[in-house]
């Protein structure tokens, strides 16, 4: 059987020895993890607590919209289009779960019976430039 975290001792024991630089190994370390997992290590380890917090854009999908018939019959026809995907800013400190609820509700007209959301990651390609605050449909 292997001993535990064989690896992470390893890689250690040879920055100790002077056999890899430590530098090479955390680059190598945060070229290697999701993005996602560079923020849970950092907020893990408090890293960044004194930094105050950011707005975070969260996509939207899976509405499910609480239409009745006549909505219902509106949506088939093509008289009435509601979103099925979304992207919500969310200010910094406010739950996103109920502040998604409430905006969408709010920016549609149509409350919903629930949805799924996911903090959107940062890249060049997916850069927002409109205005904070809003919520941009797909």
């Amino acid at each position: 059987m292997r001993p535990t975290r064989e690896y992470t001792k390893k890689l250690l024991d040879a920055i100790e020895a002077g056999l890899l630089d430590k530098d090479t190994v955390i680059l190598a370390c945060l070229g290697y993890m999701s993005e996602r997992d560079v923020k849970q290590m950092c907020d893990a380890n408090l890293f960044f607590e004194h930094e105050e917090e950011e707005d975070k854009d969260y996509t939207v999908w899976e509405i499910k919209w609480d239409t009745d018939e006549d909505d219902a019959r509106m949506v088939a026809n093509g008289d009435l289009v509601l979103p099925e995907t979304m992207v919500v800013t969310v200010p910094a400190g406010e739950d996103p779960e109920d502040f998604i609820s409430d905006a969408i509700t709010e920016q549609v007209g149509f409350c919903h019976k629930g949805f799924q959301f996911e903090e959107e990651e940062w890249t060049p390609y997916n850069a927002d430039f409109n205005d904070k605050g809003s919520i941009h449909h797909y």
